[in-house]
């Protein structure tokens, strides 16, 4: 892991409990997911109807999982969709470059491909 991201990752994703204990932001003593059942936000409705552009990163590892949002975006003009492949859920951790890039190209309005 390239140590620029570690440090971001240490900085940003961690804290520290009443117990002067370090924990993720996002450890299941903080992010109880059977609490948010029901409780999920509906993003297909938001993308159909938005017009700010909009950029789906998804890793190889979860691909399936936001089929959806590969379907919009060939319906949408205003939504691109790319796979990073060899990723699963911290793509940005794994490939970090290839997110930068991906990120930049978007926001300099160049055409994203559909797999990185």
């Amino acid at each position: 892991m390239d140590k620029e991201v570690m440090k971001d990752v240490v900085d940003h994703e961690t804290f520290t409990d009443s117990y002067g204990r370090i924990d993720m932001k996002w450890s299941s003593n903080t992010l109880n997911w059977s609490e948010r059942e029901n409780d999920y936000l509906n993003i297909v409705s938001i993308l159909e109807k938005s017009l700010c552009e909009t950029l789906f990163i998804s890793s190889s590892g979860r691909e399936t999982i936001f089929q959806m949002a590969k379907t919009l975006s060939h319906k949408l003009s205003s939504l691109s969709y790319c796979v990073v492949r060899n990723t699963g859920h911290n793509m940005y951790m794994e490939r970090p470059g290839a997110i930068s890039a991906l990120i930049s190209r978007f926001c300099e309005e160049y055409p994203v491909p559909d797999e990185i």
